[in-house]
């Protein structure tokens, strides 16, 4: 258990890199064009996948470490957000899966200032990006816990 429990703060290190790898790409997307810009919410997603992609060098080294440590990670657009996607590869039974979401929570609570940063950094790029979604699930894609953050606020979701 405490294994676990220290892969996942791990993982919330790894997260707080993300946040810094998106941070260092506004400046290549938005070039000196000013942010991308679009009307539709297809536009807008693909603004998103934009970011993504030129954050590419910097998150491939996140989704290894993340990998080593148990977990697949994906980043993707979800209905205007930007989504972190934590997925554990191995089972869990639903002990363990509470004690992993008070941990998570616990961790993504002391971690809201970078998440906050990030978001404002990639606004900066996309200014009508609606959010940014942590979210870790189980093997089978149950949510554990997931953290909404909208610039003035955040909100945590319960999982298990």
């Amino acid at each position: 258990m405490k294994h676990r429990i220290f892969s996942t703060l791990s993982l919330l290190l790894a997260c707080a890199m993300l946040c810094v790898a998106f941070t260092g790409c506004v400046s290549k997307i938005g070039g000196n064009d000013g942010p991308l810009s679009g009307s539709s919410p297809e536009d807008l997603n693909e603004r998103i996948e934009q970011l993504i992609a030129a954050s590419k060098d910097e998150l491939d080294p996140i989704r290894e470490s993340v990998k080593a440590a148990g977990m697949e990670m994906d980043v993707f657009a979800r209905a205007g957000s930007v989504v972190y996607s934590y997925r554990y590869t191995a089972e869990y039974d639903k002990d363990a899966l509470s004690a992993m979401k008070t941990a998570l929570d616990q961790e993504l609570a002391k971690n809201d200032s970078s998440f906050l940063l990030s978001l404002s950094q990639m606004r900066a790029a996309v200014p009508d990006l609606v959010s940014l979604v942590v979210e870790y699930l189980a093997k089978d894609g149950t949510v554990i816990t997931s953290k909404t953050y909208t610039g003035d606020t955040s909100k945590t979701s319960s999982g298990v």
